[in-house]
């Protein structure tokens, strides 16, 4: 006589014992904030000229400001932003530094990482073309950016995810 036993399965047990399904955790990282950019540059008057061009240009586009990379990266973990603008140069931390700790933190929250923006007045140093990779999530755009040049960028940029 041919006996077949089965052992318990420990998923749909627990959810016997608890009354409710187990969930497993999701895999995909939490989307972005649509409709948000973030913008870090240390010249008022560059984030002043941003600030005007976004928002005529996309007036349903909330966009912050932020004078270095430090106060950028803190402003991003209070919103998880769709676009990040960097300017290379800042002080206290530069836009490269801001860069990585951001795709660092959104690694750490499982969040999906925003597009990055990389503003630079000087060729592109390895670091970052490394860090901007092959420029279809990160774009470098050489300074001076003119309206036409982030209007352009940023169309592309706030249709895709």
């Amino acid at each position: 006589m041919n006996q077949t036993t089965t052992s318990p399965d420990p998923i749909s047990e627990a959810s016997q014992d608890s009354g409710a399904p187990l969930q497993q955790e999701d895999a995909r990282p939490q989307p972005c904030a649509p409709q948000t950019l973030l913008l870090a540059d240390d010249e008022e008057m560059i984030r002043k000229l941003f600030l005007r061009i976004l928002t005529a240009t996309f007036p349903g586009l909330q966009v912050e400001a932020a004078a270095n990379g430090r106060l950028a990266l803190e402003s991003f973990k209070q919103q998880h932003h769709q676009i990040v603008i960097l300017d290379v140069s800042m002080p206290e931390m530069d836009g490269i530094k801001a860069g990585r700790a951001i795709i660092s933190h959104c690694s750490e929250q499982k969040w999906m990482t925003p597009h990055l923006v990389f503003c630079s007045g000087s060729l592109p140093t390895p670091e970052l073309i490394d860090l901007a990779g092959d420029e279809t999530r990160h774009i470098i755009l050489k300074k001076p950016v003119t309206s036409n040049l982030l209007i352009e960028t940023l169309q592309k940029l706030i249709s895709s995810p």
